[in-house]
């Protein structure tokens, strides 16, 4: 079965994004959203990066899960939703020569499951694979 990385979900926060007076994005809509879930990580005792923009559109910050090294991004999604993407940190040798490992890349996105749900801003989260997700299973 396939790891799922994705989740929407529904976040109560106000919105925190900036735009100059022609409605160009300044800063994406989601840092708090963001921070939060780090926050969520980190008091769960799990070691994150700060908080970066992510190019125009979203925010980003890497968490460690026994020794694998994941990448979380923040954007936008429908419907005033949010997407979330958990997946591992690999440079492209790792990639090419590293075995994948399911039970790893589970425990990223169940330790991420478990930051989102105690936290009861956030609700209706639902996770996909990539595969699911792309063909528009989010």
């Amino acid at each position: 079965m396939p790891v799922r990385t994705h989740a929407t979900f529904d976040a109560d926060f106000p919105d925190d994004g900036e735009w100059d007076d022609d409605g160009i994005p300044l800063k994406p809509a989601g840092e708090n959203v963001a921070n939060a879930i780090r926050n969520g990580l980190t008091n769960r005792g799990i070691r994150c990066s700060e908080i970066l923009q992510r190019s125009f559109y979203g925010w980003e910050f890497d968490y460690d899960v026994d020794g694998t090294s994941f990448i979380c991004v923040v954007q936008g999604y429908e419907d005033d939703q949010w997407l979330l993407i958990c997946e591992p940190r690999q440079n492209v040798w790792r990639k090419l020569f590293t075995r994948k490992d399911d039970d790893k890349l589970r425990q990223g996105s169940t330790t991420m499951h478990g930051a989102l749900t105690s936290d009861s801003r956030f609700s209706n989260v639902r996770w996909y694979d990539r595969e699911q997700f792309e063909k528009g299973g989010g």
